[in-house]
């Protein structure tokens, strides 16, 4: 019975954040158009300098949530896979090295 109820609460809540991270890409694109829009205004004096810092102030806070939700992606993937059979995967060995080649 718990077993059930875990899969199906880590089922939703990567449902829960894949649709967080399409809708964030979303306004993200929308924004980027207004910069843009405000950036083209800005160099005209039809708006302040102020209006562009706002909309690039909230890029980046959308860029740091799509990060966090993508960062949450990874964790909830590996954390059903955990459940799904029962233990952790086995960890991950060291990379070989890389050749530099001139």
């Amino acid at each position: 019975m718990a077993f059930s109820r875990q899969t199906k609460m880590a089922y939703y809540d990567l449902f829960w954040i894949n649709q967080s991270l399409r809708i964030n890409k979303e306004v993200k694109d929308i924004l980027t158009n207004i910069e843009k829009i405000a950036q083209l205004q800005y160099a005209t004096g039809k708006t302040a300098q102020s209006d562009v810092l706002k909309v690039q102030i909230e890029l980046a806070r959308l860029t740091n949530e799509i990060i966090t939700l993508e960062q949450m992606k990874t964790t909830h993937k590996h954390h059903s896979i955990v459940i799904s059979i029962g233990r952790s995967p086995p960890p991950l060995g060291e990379p070989a090295p890389l050749e530099l080649k001139p």
